[in-house]
């Protein structure tokens, strides 16, 4: 049950993130400005939460959203672990051999890779994992 638990978290928090980051671009621009001004090729794990207070608050309401259903804290922390540390990855070309360069390549084109790589796919907004950063 704690595995479930933490995958609902888990894919809750990307659905959000996936449905909060186009509401950002397409609405928000001038407050989500400000973590894309970071030049893609010069991202670290440090800028990950670069972005306005509301923007880092708001895109992490999705982690929370099972607790509608039930209460699990040790999967919501477990959760949180797992969300920072894949975004601290995410944001650093270092970590690009275990990660891939999928949201780099949403900070250089930034009208795709909205959210985790299945979310993309799903949704029709991938650009795929490649070489260039």
């Amino acid at each position: 049950m704690f595995i479930f638990s933490v995958l609902f978290h888990l894919v809750s928090y990307d659905m959000w993130f996936y449905v909060s980051h186009i509401i950002l671009h397409k609405h928000f621009a001038d407050i989500h400005y400000i973590h894309h001004k970071t030049p893609h090729n010069e991202l670290k794990w440090h800028n990950t939460h670069d972005g306005h207070i509301l923007e880092n608050i708001g895109q992490g309401v999705g982690l929370f959203i099972p607790l509608l259903f039930y209460t699990d804290i040790p999967a919501i922390v477990v959760s949180g672990i797992i969300v920072s540390i894949r975004g601290w990855m995410r944001h650093d070309d270092r970590f690009s051999f275990i990660v891939g360069n999928h949201h780099l390549l949403h900070h250089k084109y930034s009208n795709c890779n909205f959210s985790e790589y299945y979310i993309d796919y799903f949704f029709g907004t991938l650009r795929e994992n490649t070489i260039e950063t």
